[in-house]
């Protein structure tokens, strides 16, 4: 089901570095600036939706709705366009089908 939560965003880093964080084009001068704006949310609660779907492995995050609820909440605004998974390794669609999953499962 949805929940609602409150989460609070005690630190903010980009271990990878600023390219990551600057968008589409890795502008550092919008992720610097993503990144003060955080600074100063610091410690604040945000007020956000949570989604987890029962599945052939019991009941699971949904992670792509979460990530964009969090990054929304916490931006204060939509931000956050569409979310896709990646296929690493063993977590691929192929190896959740494999295993019995259905292709609506996050």
């Amino acid at each position: 089901g949805e929940w609602d939560a409150a989460q609070t965003l005690v630190s903010a880093k980009a271990p990878l570095g600023l390219k990551f964080v600057g968008g589409p084009q890795a502008s550092l001068d919008v992720a610097q600036k993503s990144m003060d704006e955080q600074a100063k949310t610091l410690n604040e609660p945000f007020n956000l939706k949570l989604r987890f779907v029962k599945t052939n492995f019991g009941v699971v995050e949904d992670r792509a709705f979460n990530l964009k609820s969090r990054s929304d909440s916490f931006a204060g605004r939509s931000v956050v366009a569409s979310v896709e998974y990646a296929d690493v390794r063993e977590s691929n669609r192929a190896s959740i089908l494999a295993a019995g999953g259905k292709e609506s499962d996050p």
